[in-house]
């Protein structure tokens, strides 16, 4: 027909394989470019990515890839954690793809197209200690209960995949206590007990590669 095809408005929905329960807790901020060009930014909702008021044309005869690049959360909130995957779809109908009035229209095949599975995975990777559960003071010669170590990024988040050996000392006289090595960023560490009566005490908790962390008990 010789008329250009002009997309105006794209829905994004989750794909078979999608891990990310809630895509809004996930991504600040999403786009889609031509090149270089921004031709639209998202808005993010717990289940879907809606572009709309968009003026994207394409020659009869041609076509064009786009590129969709996202900006994650700092912190992630509570739907959505490291390793997990977005898989995004596209469903051929007439709510999710709409085309200009005045170029080409919209085949009416349905089909859906859905990006490859594991190649959006959140990566955390840890920089810095934090301390989790924290220490709640105790007397003397008294175990405190559990302190509990998360290995984070800058925002907070865990890295599931740190496994490294952490220590906790303290500037108090403490009992001695064996390093933990971090299951799924997680160190937890039992028994510790101060044994002489004293004030402020700071915990310390050390790793080799990521920065420490100090809390009061």
């Amino acid at each position: 027909d010789v008329l250009p095809t002009i997309l105006t408005d794209l829905i994004f929905t989750k794909s078979t394989g999608n891990s990310v329960a809630t895509w809004s807790d996930a991504i600040e901020s999403i786009a889609l470019f031509d090149g270089t060009t921004l031709v639209g930014s998202g808005i993010v909702t717990a289940d879907q990515i809606q572009f709309t008021g968009m003026s994207l044309t394409v020659a009869d005869n041609t076509e064009k890839t786009l590129t969709l690049r996202l900006t994650l959360k700092c912190p992630l909130g509570p739907g959505a954690a490291d390793g997990q995957d977005f898989r995004f779809s596209i469903i051929n109908n007439a709510t999710n793809i709409i085309f200009g009035a005045t170029g080409s229209g919209r085949l009416t095949t349905a089909y859906t197209r859905s990006s490859v599975d594991a190649k959006n995975i959140i990566t955390v990777v840890a920089s810095e200690l934090q301390f989790y559960q924290q220490p709640i003071t105790t007397g003397a010669g008294t175990p405190m209960t559990n302190v509990v170590v998360w290995a984070t990024d800058s925002c907070g988040n865990r890295d599931i995949n740190f496994a490294g050996s952490v220590s906790i000392t303290s500037t108090g006289t403490m009992n001695a206590v064996a390093p933990v090595n971090a299951i799924a960023g997680i160190a937890t560490f039992s028994g510790i007990i101060h044994t002489v009566i004293g004030d402020d005490f700071n915990l310390t908790a050390t790793s080799t590669s990521v920065s420490p962390s100090v809390t009061p008990v």
